[in-house]
């Protein structure tokens, strides 16, 4: 655990930040966040379209003011520079409604990350959960109980992830990534219309894809699908993109890290290496 974090404009540590227990944003849920993945001195990856996100999600939730991108950058940046870590790590800016309107509690943390070279030489498993839905889907909102059970409940199955699939079958995202599927060279993400939040790491393979010569496209895609899939592989902002090889207890493809999956990944992370900045 880094032992600082910033509190509405001043840094703290941990153990001395305090909120109101009559913030709505503790006890309901009311608030949205952002998290990514900070290079120290060099900063993170399309930080603006982050900061956009949660002015969204914020104007979505009725909740003011929002960090200006501006505000949202500094407030990263001091606080990884405060913690001064030995590499890259997780820095959420959470916003959170306040006890009284107005006056939102904004608050800067830092975590390891926890995705390891194992996980992206070897791919990680998945469990499907029916879920997802509801209006707060297409933001980062703190009312993340759902997501928060599904990852448990992956843990002690001993997955990495958990994905949602509705009513019908489809497939909708994980609980923390999205995910995109390979079949016949082809890398196939559920669309954007559908109850999911479309990451800004997701847009970004979608874009990275077409530069090397890979098709990519929105789909609807089917449990079925998934399992009869070439290879998979989720995206979110600290992990980039990280293999799936697996999904309750049965192998995607050879079980392996497939060739597109490795050539998408190494594009997401020279893009991302050469697009780092610390302003918003």
């Amino acid at each position: 655990m880094y032992p600082y974090v910033r509190l509405n404009g001043s840094i703290t540590r941990h153990e001395d930040a305090t909120i109101s227990p009559m913030s709505p944003g503790f006890l309901y849920g009311d608030g949205a966040f952002e998290t990514v993945r900070w290079v120290p001195g060099r900063g993170a990856f399309r930080l603006s379209r982050h900061a956009a996100r949660l002015s969204r999600a914020l104007e979505f939730l009725s909740i003011s003011p929002a960090p200006t991108s501006t505000e949202f950058a500094d407030a990263m940046r001091e606080t990884v520079e405060v913690n001064a870590p030995d590499g890259d790590v997780a820095v959420r800016l959470t916003v959170a409604e306040g006890e009284t309107p107005g006056n939102p509690t904004v608050l800067v943390m830092l975590r390891d990350i926890s995705y390891t070279r194992e996980m992206y030489e070897r791919g990680v498993s998945a469990t499907l959960l029916e879920g997802g839905g509801g209006p707060l889907t297409k933001h980062k909102s703190l009312n993340y109980a759902a997501h928060w059970r599904a990852r448990r409940i992956a843990a002690i199955g001993g997955h990495a992830e958990a994905l949602a699939y509705d009513a019908r079958g489809n497939i909708l995202e994980g609980s923390t990534s999205n995910l995109f599927i390979v079949s016949q060279g082809k890398a196939m993400t559920p669309p954007s219309d559908m109850p999911l939040l479309p990451g800004i790491t997701r847009a970004a393979v979608i874009e990275l894809a077409s530069a090397e010569g890979i098709v990519a496209e929105e789909r609807v895609l089917s449990r079925p699908d998934l399992r009869h899939a070439d290879e998979a592989f989720l995206t979110n902002a600290v992990a980039g993109a990280l293999p799936l090889t697996g999904v309750d207890g049965d192998a995607i493809g050879t079980g392996g890290v497939g060739s597109v999956t490795a050539r998408l990944a190494a594009a997401y992370r020279r893009a991302a290496a050469d697009e780092l900045d610390t302003r918003a």
